[in-house]
């Protein structure tokens, strides 16, 4: 029988991953975006690809555009999604999607608990898991103001919201004030901790932990945060087994079903871990794991249409310690070269700094994209990147 998943969110460098994983295991991959220059469409792993209406614009010409794919094909695909936007409008319309794909799901109360962040935390603190501290008055500035969803179509049209440093009260009031419109839930506002990040994936099935993984984050899209651009395998044993005894836990707590990856910061003066947020869907590290041989993609295609993949021809390759997003990390650079930023003492390295660890990881790093025998797609994220900002 053969094996067929549509992966959504193909501007997404985790997309391209998981595509070609899948691919070499013999899935027939299609995939999917809102953009005709999405790079794994390019991608030799891709079979086909196919256009669908953004879920932010309509929801339900998103669900459309996917089953009537679905439908074409000879046997019920897998979804794979790679950003909330995606993940929560399939989720949300799973009882339709069913007739035509395979889905592998948590279940509604599990969803709801680690897509909205106060809940997430509220759940953490009961299982006796440290959140990041609210901000109080005694606190002071800067601070972080976030909103409960990542995307929020409280407004009719999705929209996507990122948390935000603030240096007054005026700059707190207005971004709460924002977010509370868009979202139509009260923004959450956080200590600004600083620190190293370190993120845990696990990919379960009724809570059960079937893969594991932990990186810790080199550098992120900016010395802010963002997604991260350079990040290597979590080597501190200490470390890890903390951060993976938290992420348990609310997996166990949740019964949860498919990938997650958690996330936590360590505050760099007290040494204490705090967790940051959860996703539950593929993260965008993703092709760290994938790349150090840890088969993310594939068992979840397992899962969710109980068949068992044909095996590799190639070795597990667990020699990998380190990829490069090569175009964020390239935005990194310039940030640390030419931003004016009054955190820049506390987050920012030294321009000479910043230059040699580029280049390091330019020429000696593996990268998420970039791949010699599938060129295409590192070509057409320089195009689409271009494309999108002629867009917005």
């Amino acid at each position: 029988m053969s094996m067929y998943a549509l992966v959504l969110d193909g501007e997404q460098k985790s997309a391209l991953s998981a595509a070609r994983e899948l691919a070499s295991a013999g899935v027939t991959v299609l995939v999917g975006s809102a953009y005709g220059s999405a790079p794994a469409r390019y991608s030799r792993a891709a079979s086909g690809s196919f256009t669908y209406t953004r879920p932010q614009s309509d929801r339900a010409a998103f669900v459309a555009d996917l089953a009537k794919q679905a439908a074409s094909l000879k046997e019920k695909p897998i979804i794979l999604t790679f950003s909330d936007a995606t993940h929560l409008t399939v989720y949300e319309y799973r009882e339709e999607l069913a007739k035509t794909c395979q889905l592998f799901l948590s279940s509604p109360e599990a969803v709801e608990t680690l897509f909205d962040k106060k809940k997430t935390y509220d759940l953490a603190r009961t299982l006796h898991i440290p959140a990041i501290p609210d901000w109080t008055a005694d606190t002071g500035f800067p601070c972080v103001v976030k909103p409960r969803v990542s995307v929020s179509w409280h407004s009719l049209k999705g929209v996507n919201r990122t948390a935000t440093i603030v240096f007054n009260e005026a700059e707190k009031s207005a971004v709460e004030t924002e977010i509370d419109a868009t979202t139509g839930l009260p923004a959450i506002v956080q200590k600004l901790v600083v620190g190293k990040e370190y993120g845990v994936e696990f990919l379960c099935k009724d809570g059960v932990v079937l893969l594991q993984f932990a990186h810790e984050r080199v550098r992120s899209l900016s010395p802010r945060g963002g997604a991260a651009t350079v990040k290597q395998v979590l080597a501190d044993i200490v470390i890890l087994k903390e951060v993976t005894r938290y992420a348990a836990a609310l997996a166990v707590a949740t019964v949860w079903n498919g990938p997650m990856m958690v996330e936590f910061k360590q505050d760099t003066q007290t040494k204490k871990m705090y967790l940051m947020e959860v996703n539950g869907r593929f993260w965008g590290s993703l092709p760290l794991a994938l790349r150090a041989g840890v088969p993310f993609v594939e068992r979840y295609a397992e899962c969710a249409t109980g068949q068992l993949l044909k095996k590799k021809a190639t070795p597990t390759r667990r020699t990998v310690q380190r990829t490069q997003h090569w175009l964020g990390d390239a935005r990194w650079l310039l940030s640390v070269l030419f931003t004016h930023d009054p955190l820049r003492p506390t987050l920012y390295p030294s321009r000479w700094s910043a230059l040699r660890m580029f280049l390091f990881d330019t020429f000696f790093t593996l990268k998420d994209v970039w791949s010699w025998r599938d060129p295409l797609p590192g070509l057409m994220e320089i195009v689409h990147t271009i494309v999108k900002k002629i867009l917005v």
